[in-house]
C-alpha cells in the first residue's frame, strides 16, 4: 500500500467500524455479541456503495457511447472503473458465457491488512460488503442487474463472483 492508498483504506475502516458501532449500539442495550446485528450493518454498507458506484459509473460513461454488450461492460468495469475507483485494473476476469463473470484482484485496496488465520474470515463480510455493492451499483448503471459474492482465497487476494440476473 503506497501513501496514496492510505487515506481511502482508512476512511474504508472508519466507515465499516462506525455502522457496526451504531448497530450494535442501538440494537444492544444488553451488551449481546455483535454477530447478530452484521447483516444490518452489511445491508447498509451494500446499499451504500451501490450508490457510489452508480454515481461513479454515470460520472465515467457521462461522454462515452453506450456499451453493446455484457463483455464489453465487463472489460470496462475491470479496466476504467476498477482503476478509477482502486487505482489499479484487476488481475483477472473470466466468465462462462452464460452470465457469470468472475473478477480477481490480487491486493485488493479496501481490505484491511489481516493476518491469513481464521480470524479475518468473520470480519471480511462487512469489509467487502462496500465494494459488493460499488460493483453492483456501476453494473446497474449500465443496464445490468446483478449479485455479487466475495471469496478469499488468500489474503490479500480477493474474488468477486457477479452472476447476472435476467432482464426479462
Amino acid at each position: 500500500m503506497t501513501d496514496v492508498d492510505y487515506p481511502l483504506q482508512y476512511l474504508h475502516i472508519e466507515i465499516v467500524s462506525y455502522f457496526s458501532n451504531v448497530a450494535e449500539a442501538s440494537n444492544n442495550p444488553g451488551n449481546v455479541s455483535f454477530q447478530p446485528f452484521q447483516p444490518l450493518v452489511i445491508e447498509k454498507l451494500e446499499s451504500m456503495g451501490l450508490r457510489i458506484g452508480y454515481a461513479l459509473c454515470e460520472r465515467l460513461t457521462k461522454e462515452q457511447p453506450r456499451m453493446a454488450s455484457e463483455l464489453e461492460i465487463f472489460k470496462f468495469i475491470c479496466r476504467d472503473f476498477w482503476r478509477s475507483m482502486f487505482g489499479k485494473q484487476v488481475d483477472s476476469l473470466k466468465t462462462n458465457h452464460q452470465g457469470i463473470y468472475v473478477i480477481t484482484d490480487g491486493g485488493f485496496k479496501l481490505m484491511p491488512p489481516f493476518s491469513n488465520t481464521g480470524e479475518f474470515r468473520s470480519e471480511a463480510p462487512r469489509y467487502l460488503a462496500l465494494s459488493r455493492g460499488i460493483i453492483k451499483g456501476a453494473l446497474c448503471n449500465l443496464g445490468l442487474s446483478a449479485s455479487v459474492v466475495t471469496d478469499i482465497p488468500e489474503m490479500p487476494v480477493i474474488r468477486f463472483s457477479v452472476t447476472l440476473k435476467d432482464s426479462g
